[in-house]
């Protein structure tokens, strides 16, 4: 029963293994759903099949024959008419900027390997329409057919099936050119299918745009736009004012610096009153930048109750006062940070209470009978603003 058990536990972890591995193989995977099918990719404006991919590379080869050529004096491909027909054909319709992107001396035939992988996974990717000119329906790849020196393996373009004893190297045949990318020099756009390449920044756009006013301690998102979608470098260097902090996380605690980052959505926390700007410049380019001005403003606090209040000496009364916030007053009590009068601080629950309800004050007897017969200032403090209520001490 226990070797039962045993061999049961070792088979769901089996199992968990070969799950966990091919989610990790395929989590991030942009190319899985295209390689070896007949959905067509694009690049350097000709259509082609995405036959095989790795961490750096992507091969794509031809959807439809570029051209009609004999192979050769033999079965050899290297300096065949063959390879000379593809050369040329590179050199003349692939752009220079494509080239940049191309890996090893430019374009390549299959080998009959290659196409057999192909062949395995989907045959139908080795069909194509019959080139121009030519007696049948039938492409050129590059290795040397089995049964003698002057014939070279071809493939059937409707049914995609080889003939790797091979097909005399003076017939012609069509030519399905294949390139090999390098991955960082291109952007693939998966909605369009298109390996495009990158290019300088045309301009930077900062979403909001126009003037924004905020108050103290208010929180608010900047996204940056750099155009085009394929920009060569696409880092940026955020900039604000000192009365602003800016951060690369809503909850305001990774703080962004000065360097260039891929960061393009940044949140901004206000500190004191100004009028400021945040600004991101293009890591590629300083001419293009985009800017945003704040205009930072205290939270605006009025006193609703209790102002022009009169308190006679000795008769040990109390004072009340309500302060309210000017848009969400149920926050008032939460930013109230203390009280003075005459500029001077009282001690909170000594000489005063404080509780929510906006904020409701209560001067206490014994505070007020310390005070001088006239006018006192009674200012309420909050973390993002002031607000003053005026009283009198009339004589006893």
């Amino acid at each position: 029963m226990r070797q039962k058990i045993k061999q049961l536990m070792g088979i769901l972890f089996g199992l968990m293994m070969v799950v966990g591995m091919s989610l990790t193989a395929y989590a991030d995977d942009s190319y899985a759903n295209m390689k070896n099918t007949t959905t067509p990719v694009h690049f350097d404006s000709k259509d082609w099949y995405l036959i095989d991919y790795d961490a750096s590379t992507v091969t794509l080869l031809a959807k439809e024959c570029v051209g009609v050529s004999a192979f050769g004096s033999n079965g050899t491909y290297s300096g065949s008419a063959v390879e000379m027909y593809v050369n040329e054909w590179y050199t003349e319709n692939i752009t220079a900027d494509a080239k940049k992107a191309v890996i090893g001396n430019g374009a390549f035939l299959l080998n009959s390997d290659e196409a057999n992988t192909i062949y395995n996974a989907n045959v139908a990717v080795l069909k194509c329409s019959q080139a121009i000119d030519t007696p049948a329906n039938v492409w050129w790849l590059c290795s040397r057919g089995i049964n003698g020196e002057n014939l070279a393996v071809c493939v059937s373009g409707d049914s995609g099936r080889m003939n790797i004893q091979g097909d005399d190297v003076g017939n012609l045949h069509g030519v399905r050119p294949a390139l090999k990318l390098n991955q960082s020099s291109v952007i693939f756009e998966s909605d369009s299918k298109t390996f495009s390449l990158p290019g300088p920044v045309q301009r930077v756009i900062l979403n909001p745009s126009t003037t924004q006013k905020v108050f103290i301690n208010d929180k608010i998102s900047f996204t940056a736009t750099i155009e085009p979608n394929n920009a060569m470098d696409k880092k940026v260097i955020w900039e604000a004012d000192n009365t602003i902090r800016l951060y690369s996380d809503s909850a305001c605690t990774k703080e962004v610096g000065p360097e260039a980052t891929e960061i393009l959505t940044v949140y901004a926390k206000f500190i004191s009153e100004s009028l400021a700007a945040v600004t991101c410049t293009s890591n590629a380019d300083s001419t293009k930048s985009a800017s945003c001005g704040v205009e930072v403003r205290k939270k605006r606090y009025a006193v609703t109750e209790g102002s022009g209040n009169e308190y006679k000496e000795n008769s040990y009364g109390t004072l009340t006062f309500v302060f309210k916030r000017s848009e969400n007053d149920e926050e008032t009590f939460r930013h109230f940070t203390g009280l003075k009068y005459d500029g001077k601080l009282l001690t909170r629950d000594k000489d005063y209470t404080a509780k929510s309800g906006s904020v409701i004050i209560e001067l206490k007897p014994a505070f007020l009978e310390t005070l001088s017969v006239g006018e006192h200032i009674l200012t309420a403090e909050f973390d993002d603003g002031t607000a003053e209520a005026r009283f009198t001490v009339m004589p006893g």
